[in-house]
């Protein structure tokens, strides 16, 4: 199976792999969120909206993405609108 294309370097897929397995995987085995649950999310890099996806996976009624750096908040609220602006 190819998952990219064979000129990526491999230097970038593999922090990629990493913060995939650690952030869905955090979420879906180790903290094994049910669902209905709710769940706050402290930084939305690779990692965090990783941990975004599992949850949403997991059927979370509610996820909070807290994301400190503001220019990367305006992305973020682009690429997934919040319900609630707090």
């Amino acid at each position: 199976m190819r998952i990219a294309a064979d000129d990526v370097p491999l230097e970038l897929l593999g922090p990629l792999g990493c913060g995939f397995q650690a952030g869905a995987g955090g979420v879906m085995r180790s903290l094994a969120c049910p669902a209905g649950s709710t769940i706050a999310i402290f930084g939305g890099g690779p990692v965090g909206l990783a941990a975004v996806i599992g949850a949403v996976v997991q059927d979370c009624e509610t996820i909070i993405l807290v994301e400190p750096r503001p220019p990367a908040a305006t992305w973020r609220c682009r690429w997934a609108p919040p319900r609630r602006a707090m």
